[in-house]
């Protein structure tokens, strides 16, 4: 609880309370309630380190582990020499979102439009002669061009609103 008193000018302290980590938001209310009001509290003084760290203040040991990785210093040690963005599949914003049922509403539209491609591929190559794989591969590319042009589109129309 912080309170705001400009008319005070003497130093600034600042009191916690523990109320205790992974509990419910009911249980947490019923231990304040059953304080009856914050003169009962034992309330401990605390004051930021070094570091500006308040509540949980970092352990200096810390410093002396070797790094996961470091950027800044390619030079340092550290485990693992090489940093990249990670697994990235351009498809977030069909595949995540806060929403169950926006997901499932985008996947459906996804599978449906790729279902749609391919059975308008098979109509497109039905009854064509192809001479050698290149033909086959040119039309795929040709094919998946359009494809990326209209999910593009789609995408930036859904995103608009």
């Amino acid at each position: 609880m912080l309170i705001k008193n400009p008319g005070k000018k003497q130093e600034r302290k600042l009191f916690y309370y523990d109320i205790g980590d992974y509990l419910s938001r009911e249980y947490q209310l019923r231990i304040i309630k059953d304080f009856g009001d914050i003169s009962t509290i034992t309330w401990q003084e605390i004051t930021p380190n070094e570091n500006y760290d308040w509540i949980n203040q970092r352990n200096d040991i810390f410093e002396s582990f070797i790094s996961l990785g470091d950027k800044k210093y390619q030079t340092s040690k550290t485990i693992f020499d090489v940093s990249s963005r990670g697994l990235a599949t351009s498809r977030d914003t069909w595949v995540y979102n806060f929403s169950h049922k926006s997901v499932i509403d985008n996947m459906t539209r996804m599978i449906y439009f790729y279902n749609q491609q391919v059975e308008g591929f098979k109509k497109y190559i039905k009854g064509k002669i192809l001479a050698n794989p290149e033909q086959l591969t040119c039309i795929k590319r040709e094919k998946i061009a359009i494809a990326i042009s209209v999910i593009s589109y789609q995408l930036s129309v859904i995103s608009y609103w």
